[in-house]
């Protein structure tokens, strides 16, 4: 579509962290009557989305605002809360207060508060968001607790609190029953409470980046959870419970300090991503070798030496053991018939056998840095993988 763009001088340069006036509405005839009051230098309508990064608005057929991008301004103005058809409100990179007039936005759908230094509170008002579908809220490292009145957001599909100072999961959050995605990387939170164990829809929970000291027994208790995060959790050793959610199809743990995988490991059998690396493993954990529909392994940077019975997991497409202790890798490898991709860079490998170079058919990228071969294995290599792509 054709960009418009209105453009006038900002006349007031007050600084942004100031508390907001509470707007009169009744001031303004129409939305770019609205759109003309803020102190926004340029607004752009309709944007291309090659252009998505500036501050600029959609108009809907009825010539009212119901798209509102707010990127990389120095000030604000509380008039905005006075676009009452807008469905959808994006406010990066913006320092500023939300006052208890966002109440005034009862149509919106989807609602992104981002990068932003001052903001310490949620008012409780934005428990009237009652047609909120995605809450999406980051980088605000002043941000320790969001207000009960949430609860009433009942129709919220979607849960973001990432890179800011939340210290526990709200107990609101079991009232959100049709929650599907609930992302709380980086944060501060340190134990997982049984809150969230009623979300019976839950599909995806990312907790990763936080200090946690305990996780519930409860979690078992979401029988649609299809992805869990756990990376960087200060995780120990995998409770047996987490082994319960049979639904699970990629999980993250990554970034702790495993030693070993539970025996009840094996249940995860629709298990088709896992990412292990940055922990202890010294070997393969054998549990693993039992996960028949795994399709992508992560064990970068272990202290694994050894990849014995690795071959039997005949489904993996991309195997990941960078940063390990590999001296040599056993010719079973060729039985991963269905490997693409295959990274074996930070070991001690000097040497690969013919058969294993020429026994997977499909390789297409092989990652060889930082090993100890010769030039004349280095040859070898690129000649007998002429088909795949090696960086070496």
């Amino acid at each position: 579509m054709i960009e418009q763009k209105f453009t006038k001088r900002i006349v007031n340069n007050s600084n942004s962290c100031k508390k907001i006036v509470q707007p009169n509405c009744t001031l303004f005839k129409s939305h770019i009557d609205i759109i003309n009051s803020l102190p926004f230098l340029n607004v752009s309508y309709n944007l291309s989305s090659n252009l998505a990064s500036k501050t600029h608005a959609t108009i809907n057929s009825q010539n009212e605002i119901n798209i509102f991008y707010i990127n990389h301004e120095k000030q604000f103005s509380s008039n905005i809360y006075c676009l009452i058809s807008l469905e959808k409100l994006i406010i990066n990179f913006v320092d500023t207060t939300i006052s208890s007039e966002i109440k005034n936005l009862n149509k919106l759908i989807e609602l992104e508060i981002g990068y932003n230094q001052v903001l310490s509170s949620i008012p409780n008002e934005i428990g009237q968001l009652r047609l909120l579908k995605i809450l999406k809220i980051h980088s605000c490292p002043l941000l320790r607790t969001l207000p009960d009145d949430m609860k009433h957001l009942t129709n919220l599909i979607s849960l973001t609190v990432e890179y800011s100072s939340i210290t526990k999961i709200p107990t609101f959050i079991r009232d959100l029953t049709v929650l599907e995605t609930l992302y709380l990387y980086n944060n501060k939170i340190t134990v997982f409470w049984d809150t969230i164990a009623g979300l019976t829809r839950l599909k995806h929970l990312d907790l990763n980046f936080n200090p946690l000291t305990s996780i519930s027994a409860n979690i078992r208790n979401i029988p649609r959870l299809q992805g869990l995060q756990l990376r960087g959790c200060n995780l120990k050793y995998v409770p047996n419970f987490i082994t319960q959610l049979y639904s699970l199809t990629t999980l993250d743990l990554s970034g702790n300090s495993l030693v070993s995988l539970p025996l009840t490991f094996i249940h995860l059998q629709k298990l088709h991503w896992l990412h292990l690396g940055s922990n202890k493993f010294q070997q393969i954990p054998r549990e693993i070798l039992l996960l028949y529909k795994l399709e992508y392994l992560f064990m970068s940077y272990n202290s694994i030496s050894s990849l014995s019975g690795l071959g039997i997991l005949k489904t993996l497409k991309s195997l990941d053991l960078r940063g390990n202790q590999l001296c040599t890798i056993p010719e079973e490898i060729e039985n991963l018939v269905s490997l693409t991709e295959l990274n074996l860079s930070d070991n001690y490998l000097s040497h690969l056998s013919t058969e294993l170079l020429t026994g997977i058919q499909h390789l297409s990228e092989v990652y060889l840095y930082n090993n100890l071969f010769s030039d004349t294995e280095h040859t070898k290599i690129k000649n007998l993988l002429k088909n795949t792509s090696v960086f070496i």
